[in-house]
């Protein structure tokens, strides 16, 4: 556990000393104050429209808090590929992997110090996001179930996405090429489910097990199912095994 740490603070001033960590911040800050003033401002002109109607209800989980966690969820696949571009490829380049090599630090424990670095990283502009939800809890009742339920998704979402992000980083010693592949895979993962209509049902229906967004939508929604836990855990725990994988096979051939 101490290796671990280790490796984690190392990582965390590399983050906090280069412009990532700041701009990673700013952007989702930035684009979840845009989404959030613009779902409150949608749910604020149809309450006003429609508040003669009595039979139209408005519901600000609905209205407001499934969109923007859509909208943030979509964007992310910028944002991950800049953490993770220079986890192992930085390390590569500058030849610093070797002497990674040389401590007395498990494979394992490398890794896990990264994923957790890149992982607190992401989740600083996360918390920070919420004082916008107290806020507005200050106006008007929420239903505290289903927005944690959201943020607990979008949290997967960065473990999943961070140790695919991880594992690209890992098989190159080229920052930009690290994050264009993993844009790419993220995107496809996230329109996977935007195929499966034309793909056939059998198909279809495998394809939708691998989409991301698949399995973000009930979270969205403030329902929590098992399969979709699964799922993420399973997609981490895959690409950081290959992770371990690959380093073991660069330890070997030295």
């Amino acid at each position: 556990m101490r290796n671990i740490l280790t490796v984690y603070q190392k990582e965390m001033r590399i983050y906090f000393l280069s412009p990532i960590a700041y701009i990673v911040i700013a952007m989702y800050l930035i684009l979840f104050g845009y989404f959030f003033t613009a779902a409150i401002y949608y749910y604020s002109y149809w309450s006003q429209r429609w508040q003669a109607q009595p039979y139209f209800d408005l519901n600000i989980t609905q209205q407001v808090f499934r969109p923007l966690f859509h909208n943030i969820s979509v964007t992310l696949i910028i944002i991950f590929p800049m953490l993770t571009m220079r986890l192992f490829a930085e390390e590569k380049k500058t030849n610093t992997i070797e002497l990674l090599f040389t401590y007395p630090l498990h494979d394992v424990e490398i890794i896990l110090g990264k994923l957790l670095s890149c992982l607190s990283v992401f989740l600083i502009p996360v918390v920070i996001s919420f004082i916008n939800v107290l806020l507005l809890n200050t106006v008007i009742k929420l239903e505290w179930g289903a927005i944690l339920s959201g943020y607990i998704g979008i949290t997967l979402i960065g473990l999943s996405a961070l140790s695919l992000g991880m594992f690209i980083s890992s098989l190159t010693e080229n920052q930009i090429v690290a994050a264009i592949v993993t844009f790419g895979i993220l995107l496809l993962l996230w329109i996977l489910d935007w195929i499966c209509e034309t793909a056939g049902w059998k198909i279809g229906q495998i394809l939708r097990e691998f989409s991301i967004m698949q399995h973000f939508d009930d979270f969205s929604k403030g329902v929590i199912h098992l399969k979709d836990l699964v799922f993420h855990f399973c997609f981490t725990f895959f690409f950081t095994f290959l992770t371990f994988v690959n380093l073991g096979t660069k330890r070997w051939r030295g």
